[in-house]
């Protein structure tokens, strides 16, 4: 009997032991499918970069600090997806989707994760900018170029490129600049020089008078430059100050032996309106001989965006400089030079900057 009974507690002591290793099977079993293994398939799919994968498999992690970890991975992965946007390893889009995805749960409000993306959207501006300035480079516009290069965002992997680029742009628009220079200089050019002073105060005119010559640079094609005097302005001049130069017409005349008769027949004959206008063409033909006499055909070059102009040794240097406000070019004589035709106008108290615009 007491063997029976033996063999029997061993038997219930077995079945009780079966299902307790059956139970604490089934429970570890349980908590290895509901927490263990969604992990690590979790993990897998992270170290294999699977994105898809990781957000699909994010919602069956039940522990917190499971859940923790995906975050700071996956925030280092999306870190680490905006710094192979910025070498070009990854394109934006790439970036963008990323986002996208890991924003909705994982990352989703992360300030850091938000931080990043506006960075890749700046990135993504910056290398827009750096592609229209390769593309203006190419057109051979190279003032548009350097305002696409100065875009470029010194994060930018290209910035050091764009800022080598700017420099070579300078240098390329110098010479696209010093082409149309030496293109554009060949006609006329007018500077108006102020001479009242001159002529109330050394010619004796008691009057206020306001007299601007018009002085002309004619280029040719062949490097040379004359210098002549502007008819229309000295007309113009004399026949707004008619009051002035009218009367010294007819004083002028009458000191020669012709009266007030016969000047206005002259006139009449010669189709003027005025004694003035009179004077002024009189004027024009003084000034003309004695420009001509001085031999005022100089040679020139254009260096760069300078013109040099020089005969017999004398040398006078200008800045051609573009007036972009304007839309045309004018030249500058800044400096007073030793040539005979600054000598010229010294007497007539003309200072430069002169001034000259086409005509």
């Amino acid at each position: 009997m007491d063997k029976k009974k033996i063999i029997i507690g061993a038997a219930i002591v077995a079945v009780v032991a079966f299902l307790a290793f059956v139970v604490i099977g089934g429970i570890g079993g349980i908590y290895y499918l509901g927490f263990v293994k969604p992990f690590y398939d979790t993990k897998d799919a992270i170290n294999a970069g699977d994105v898809e994968t990781v957000v699909d498999l994010y919602d069956n992690l039940k522990r917190d600090a499971d859940r923790q970890y995906v975050k700071n991975e996956m925030l280092k992965y999306f870190e680490n997806s905006v710094l192979d946007f910025k070498y070009e390893r990854i394109s934006y889009e790439d970036v963008e989707s990323r986002y996208r995805k890991l924003s909705k749960e994982i990352l989703h409000d992360n300030e850091k994760a938000e931080a990043l993306m506006e960075q890749a959207d700046k990135l993504n501006d910056s290398k827009k900018n750096f592609q229209k300035a390769k593309e203006y480079f190419a057109q051979e516009d190279y003032l548009t170029a350097i305002e696409y290069y100065e875009k470029v965002w010194e994060e930018d992997s290209n910035y050091d490129a764009a800022q080598k680029a700017i420099d070579e742009c300078n240098e390329l628009q110098k010479e696209v600049m010093a082409a149309k220079a030496a293109e554009d200089i060949t006609g006329d050019w007018i500077a108006y020089l102020d001479l009242s002073d001159y002529l109330e105060g050394y010619v004796g005119i008691d009057h206020d008078i306001e007299f601007d010559l018009g002085l002309l640079f004619t280029f040719d094609s062949n490097g040379k430059c004359t210098i002549s005097i502007d008819r229309d302005s000295i007309i113009d001049a004399c026949v707004a100050n008619e009051d002035v130069f009218g009367v010294m017409f007819y004083e002028i005349m009458e000191q020669n032996g012709y009266d007030k008769t016969y000047v206005d027949v002259m006139m009449a004959m010669s189709g003027y309106d005025s004694a003035a206008e009179l004077c002024g063409e009189f004027l024009y033909e003084n000034m003309t001989d004695g420009f001509n006499r001085a031999g005022y055909i100089l040679d020139y070059s254009v260096e760069g965006t300078e013109i040099r102009i020089s005969s017999n040794g004398s040398g006078i240097t200008g800045d051609f400089v573009y007036d972009q406000t304007v839309g045309d070019y004018v030249i500058s004589f800044d400096e007073k030079g030793n040539g005979k035709i600054f000598a010229a106008f010294e007497e007539f108290n003309v200072e430069p900057p002169w001034i000259f615009y086409r005509k």
